[in-house]
């Protein structure tokens, strides 16, 4: 796994194992985490590295688990999809997995 998504991968757990003292806060460090994963992600889809983007979207498939982790997708990817970089078969790697389908 790239060494960048290894080091947000431990954001990640760091993130769900800290209670934040407001739900604002809480949602602001969730955004920022996977701000920085659809960075990486749009990166490597402008560079055709379809390895990393599918790691990418992996990481984001494992952290992404309730209606508020998936919203904040949907909004940071949008604009991905709408320039047809990320394609709806892709994303479906992130709504496809086990632990969103309890939001389907």
């Amino acid at each position: 796994m790239n060494k960048h998504l290894v080091k947000l991968k431990k954001e990640f757990d760091e993130y769900y194992s800290t209670e934040y003292s407001s739900e604002k806060q809480d949602t602001q460090v969730n955004t920022n985490i996977r701000k920085k994963v659809i960075s990486i992600l749009e990166n490597a889809l402008n560079t055709k590295d379809t390895e990393l983007a599918d790691e990418a979207l992996c990481l984001l498939s494992t952290y992404t688990g309730c209606a508020e982790d998936l919203e904040i997708f949907e909004k940071l990817t949008q604009p991905l999809l709408d320039s047809g970089a990320l394609t709806i078969e892709k994303a479906n790697i992130v709504y496809n997995s086990k632990a969103v389908q309890r939001w389907k």
